[in-house]
């Protein structure tokens, strides 16, 4: 028995120290764990704070940091005298931070559709459109609203709105809206410079970008901090123009008035210094609001809009951005009969008295004849200088022959033609002309002269036309004055620059006397303006076709003048596109550039010559009205009258008759007044009846007889009566009738004459009275 106690015993002792045992390596064990983990901790914490606490540092940061593009405010434009034409106004964007609404790796679309639904109240937007714009950008931060006014951008500020920020900025602004819209150009949305100046000195005007970073804790709220001054913009740099504000003012009113009296699609001008080459005024109409370019700009326009495809819109848009004087060309027609006169004066082929002979046409030439305008009366015996001011094409030809292709050639590419001016904007073209004039055909040879066939630019034109009257000098064009900062210190002061001489000072002298007698008394007289000298040259060609050849029934009227004659300070070209009411030079185009540099003059300061009116005092006469006639009939009744006529018209037969005339008949002008006359050529197979009346039998069959047409004679005599009446078309079916009575001698017409009834004044003043008296009745029943 005490030996199976003392066993069971020692089996108990043995079992304490077993499970003793087992506690004491759990424990082990724990601590080992425990020990590993801290190890596996301390690791861990030297990767953090040692090896990758610079990383994590910029992850941090870049969560709490928000960059923020800084934009520079753009330098000013300004005209010569430092109005400004480009200033800057306030303006904000709203955006939207898309993180702002992410919870747990969700979107909080509710939290969205509250600030979503407020900002669409605030900025005047529909839900759809706000909800659009912030589905449409991939970003994580979406531009809500561009440009917004200072008023809104506080409402919106106020409003505390989660993840919408207000970026302040600066918007574009033109004071003036269309004023030389064209020359100056505009911004598009990412507020680059678009066209024009804003273009071209895109560079200058913007300035440099800055940068700040802005702290957001964890609600995404601005923290304040520091500004580092290193990172603020630079103001960008103000642009002085040597446009003056007050002239191109001058010269927009009269353009729009003229393209509206001529019934014209455009009307573009250009004044420029001729010593210095710099552009004082540019302008085209029809131009654009510059604050608004991209909304139709006339009522056509704005008629046809909505009907429009984005495509056909974009086409109008850059039609109205099209700066016609930089980057189009037109054929010029006689104003470059001032380049041939100034070459050939100055390779002595020629000089002002030098006498030439106008047959009215050049026939001997492949191709041609070549007719003069002074037809069915041509010039016969004229002086260069003569020829020049009555734009006779016989003349130039002759004259263009004399200087010879060689010479000829070289002073077309001497003035710039063919290649660009250098001016300071964006888009210039080269024009086209013959690269060798030995290559071109007879024709285009001889029509080079006077300016047809060939391609110019307005910009090249004017500054050739300058280069004739500063003394020689081609000069590079600019609209630089100079470019300075902000607190009007100049960075850059533009030089004029002389490209060559082309021609001498006495050339030089002698083409501004031949200018001059173009206005005294040559086809430019409508240009005068009494109390200043003023000189210039017309010019009238058809229109070019874009397919080749010419526009039918389709002109460019133009004048290029200069003034004050004494010393000239300013040239002015005048181009008048496709114009309804008259299309030669002298009456379209003229009358516009004269009343142009007039105002020009007066503005600066120039004082009216006496001397000057007084040889412009002449025998005033009303025009005849001479529609209807035959072109001999009308110009021998005009020449009667001591009046000269005009027609550029080139296929003129026998039976070629005038359909208006300009000025208009019973106009009072001076003795002198070239009269232009438009004409129905009289060719085709619907024929128009000219007056006949007072011809004899004689006369009136040698007109008929090239026509092969019908008619029945009645009587003999002279012509009183004519079916069809002058105006009307003849009918090949129906014979024309032809009343014709004797002639009366001198005392019977005497007497005819004495015994046609005397007007009785008490009773055309009696019918003046009655008839004052019934539109008097005929207004009071009307407002009844």
């Amino acid at each position: 028995m005490k030996s199976r106690h003392r066993y069971q015993h020692v089996a108990k002792k043995g079992g304490r120290k077993s499970n003793g045992a087992k506690r004491r390596g759990k424990i082990f064990f724990l601590l080992f764990l425990a020990t590993c983990l801290f190890c596996l901790l301390i690791i861990r914490l030297y990767k953090l704070q040692v090896l990758d606490s610079n990383s994590i540092a910029k992850k941090a940061l870049t969560q709490m940091s928000r960059n923020e593009v800084l934009q520079p405010d753009r330098g000013y434009i300004l005209d010569r005298k430092g109005k400004k034409l480009a200033v800057n106004i306030s303006a904000s964007t709203v955006t939207l931070n898309k993180n702002s609404f992410m919870k747990k790796g969700a979107l909080d679309q509710e939290a969205l559709d509250q600030v979503l639904n407020k900002l669409a109240s605030l900025l005047d937007l529909s839900k759809e459109e706000i909800y659009d714009r912030y589905k449409e950008s991939p970003k994580g931060e979406v531009v809500l609203a561009k440009d917004i006014d200072r008023a809104t951008s506080l409402n919106i500020q106020n409003a505390d709105l989660r993840g919408v920020f207000i970026q302040d900025q600066q918007k574009r602004f033109y004071p003036a809206n269309n004023l030389a819209s064209h020359l100056i150009g505009f911004m598009d949305q990412d507020g680059y410079g678009t066209y024009g100046v804003e273009k071209y000195y895109n560079d200058q005007l913007a300035g440099m970008l800055g940068k700040r970073v802005g702290l957001r804790d964890a609600k995404n709220q601005t923290l304040t901090m520091e500004e580092d001054q290193s990172n603020l913009p630079t103001q960008g740099l103000n642009v002085r123009l040597t446009l003056d504000e007050s002239i191109q003012g001058i010269v927009e009113d009269i353009a729009k008035k003229a393209k509206e009296e001529v019934k014209a699609k455009a009307i573009n001008v250009i004044v420029q210094e001729v010593d210095t080459g710099a552009i004082v005024a540019m302008t085209n109409q029809d131009d654009y609001n510059l604050n608004f370019p991209k909304k139709p700009q006339n009522k056509r326009q704005q008629r046809e809009w909505e009907n429009l495809t984005g495509e056909e819109k974009t086409k109008v848009w850059f039609d109205n951005w099209r700066n016609f004087c930089i980057n189009d060309m037109y054929e010029p027609g006689s104003t470059f009969k001032t380049i041939t006169a100034a070459a050939a004066l100055e390779e002595h082929t020629t000089t002002k008295d030098k006498h030439y002979y106008c047959s009215g046409y050049v026939r001997d030439v492949p191709g041609g004849p070549i007719r003069c305008s002074s037809l069915p009366h041509p010039h016969g015996d004229i002086t260069m200088e003569e020829g020049y001011a009555k734009s006779c094409n016989v003349t130039f030809v002759r004259i263009g022959r004399e200087l010879g292709l060689d010479r000829m050639n070289r002073y077309i590419h001497a003035f710039g033609f063919g290649q660009k001016t250098g001016i300071d904007l964006p888009g210039e073209v080269e024009g086209m002309i013959p690269e060798d004039l030995h290559e071109v055909s007879k024709l285009q040879q001889d029509t080079v002269s006077f300016g047809h066939g060939i391609a110019t630019t307005p910009i090249q034109l004017i500054n050739a036309v300058s280069a004739v009257v500063n003394g020689g000098n081609l000069m590079v064009p600019h609209v630089l004055k100079d470019i300075e900062t902000i607190d009007n210190k100049p960075v850059q002061v533009y030089k004029p620059r002389v490209k060559r001489q082309v021609i001498s000072k006495e050339t030089s002298k002698t083409m501004v006397e031949l200018m001059e007698k173009v206005v005294t008394e040559g086809g430019g007289s409508r240009a005068a303006v009494p109390g200043y000298r003023i000189g210039g040259k017309t010019g009238t060609a058809n229109k070019v076709s874009k397919n080749g050849g010419y526009e039918e029934n389709k002109y460019i009227s133009s004048f290029v003048g200069v003034a004050p004659i004494e010393k000239p300070k300013y040239t002015l070209l005048l181009i008048v596109q496709e114009p309804q009411n008259g299309y030669y030079g002298g009456a379209v185009a003229a009358p516009y550039a004269g009343q142009m540099l007039g105002e020009i003059l007066s503005y600066e300061g120039y004082e009216k010559s006496d001397r000057v009116n007084d040889t412009q005092k002449k025998i005033e006469v009303e025009v005849p009205d001479v529609r209807n006639m035959l072109i001999g009939d009308a110009g021998r009744i005009l020449s009667e009258k001591g009046l000269k006529f005009n027609t550029e018209y080139t296929g003129m037969n026998d039976f070629t008759m005038v359909t208006n005339q300009s000025p208009a008949p019973g106009t009072t002008v001076n003795t002198g007044t070239i009269v232009d006359l438009y004409l129905n050529p009289n060719n085709s197979n619907a024929l128009t009846m000219p007056i006949l009346m007072g011809k004899s039998l004689e006369e009136v069959k040698e007109i008929l007889k090239p026509l092969e047409v019908e008619y029945t004679v009645h009587g003999s005599g002279q012509l009183v009566k004519q079916v069809p009446q002058p105006g009307e078309v003849i009918s090949w079916k129906k014979p024309m009738e032809l009343y014709f009575e004797p002639a009366l001698n001198q005392d019977q017409a005497r007497q005819a004459d004495e015994n046609r009834p005397k007007p009785d004044k008490n009773k055309k003043n009696k019918t003046k009275k009655d008839k004052k008296k019934v539109k008097e009745n005929n207004r009071n029943e009307e407002e009844q």
